[in-house]
């Protein structure tokens, strides 16, 4: 299948909102020609653990004045208890995403691997998953592999996808501005999406209305290099993760509707991702400028904010992301 995707365009990543193109995505809406510069966080990924903890949110280690919108209101409270003083729950930003219109081809199946870059923990793609794939492939009228941006340069790989006559298309990168629509548009174009780990595409894809199913762990996890230095500096929050992502039982418990042996036993989720991505928390145009620090007003608070932190020497010692991040 071909899908006409929108252009790769690279941009700067100034703030949390940048990451994926959601403040661009948001500009486009609101008609606003050049990106504005953001004051806040704007959490992008999908926590699924119920026991939910300021850590896992990734805002531990965030000034507690700094404004922050979350998907949903149970993480909104957690914040709040925290001590943050200014919080939202707005949805996730692919909540914001439209549909693209592309016609969905089907009995196709969207494969998305773990990325295998060694900071994210994972040791690539396993032989037996590529050959699973490849004995049940003639079932479907397509199994594509959505590959992440920096596996997309890996010709080993690129070549032994090919050679099994697997198709492959290349999804998102953090520093491009058009990632949530590309994203948009691919799982609109598939009919099952199947997958080895946990993860935020799980969302996103139920969500665009695929069927889901995460198969057997083909994957080997590596602890050392999948948490960067201040989540290793939380020792209880790096134990809960591993036992977590590595206790099927409970994952199957939690989540009995998308542990299957087969793509095509997977069953579509809509309402479920709906009330997961927080749709019914999207903030409105003025709620979101404010937040974000787009309006004169917010700006100049949030210029005030942090003239006040550095004077009080909160933000040194950070690295130049902790900074972008600590607005």
């Amino acid at each position: 299948m071909v899908i006409e995707l929108p252009q790769v365009k690279l941009i700067p990543l100034r703030n949390e909102v940048d990451r994926f193109g959601f403040s661009h995505v948001l500009a486009g809406k609101y008609g606003i020609k050049k990106t504005p510069q953001s004051f806040s966080g704007f959490m992008h990924g999908w926590i699924w653990r119920k026991d939910m903890k300021l850590e896992d949110l990734g805002y531990y280690f965030t000034p507690r004045d700094m404004p922050v919108v979350v998907a949903t209101a149970v993480q909104k409270e957690v914040m709040i208890r925290s001590g943050f003083k200014n919080v939202l729950a707005g949805g996730l930003p692919f909540a914001y995403i439209n549909q693209s219109g592309i016609k969905r081809k089907p009995e196709s199946l969207l494969v998305m691997p773990p990325h295998s870059m060694n900071h994210c923990g994972y040791s690539g793609i396993d032989v037996q998953f590529l050959d699973f794939l490849e004995r049940i492939k003639n079932e479907f009228s397509e199994v594509c592999f959505c590959l992440h941006a920096d596996d997309a340069n890996d010709k080993i790989l690129c070549r032994d996808l090919t050679t099994r006559n697997f198709s492959v298309v290349v999804g998102a990168k953090a520093e491009d501005a058009n990632s949530l629509p590309r994203m948009r548009s691919i799982f609109d174009s598939y009919d099952y999406v199947a997958t080895t780990t946990m993860g935020s595409h799980i969302l996103y894809a139920a969500f665009s209305g695929c069927r889901v199913s995460v198969l057997k762990n083909w994957y080997s996890f590596l602890p050392e290099s999948a948490f960067d230095k201040q989540q290793r500096s939380i020792p209880e929050f790096v134990e809960r993760c591993l036992n977590d992502i590595n206790n099927t039982q409970k994952l199957n418990k939690q989540f009995p509707w998308l542990f299957v042996d087969h793509p095509k036993r997977a069953v579509q989720m809509l309402d479920w991702a709906k009330n997961e991505i927080g749709a019914d928390n999207l903030l409105d145009k003025d709620s979101m400028m404010s937040i974000l620090g787009w309006t004169l007003k917010a700006r100049i608070n949030a210029l005030m904010r942090i003239a006040y932190r550095r004077s009080m020497g909160i933000l040194k010692n950070r690295s130049p992301l902790s900074l972008t991040q600590a607005n």
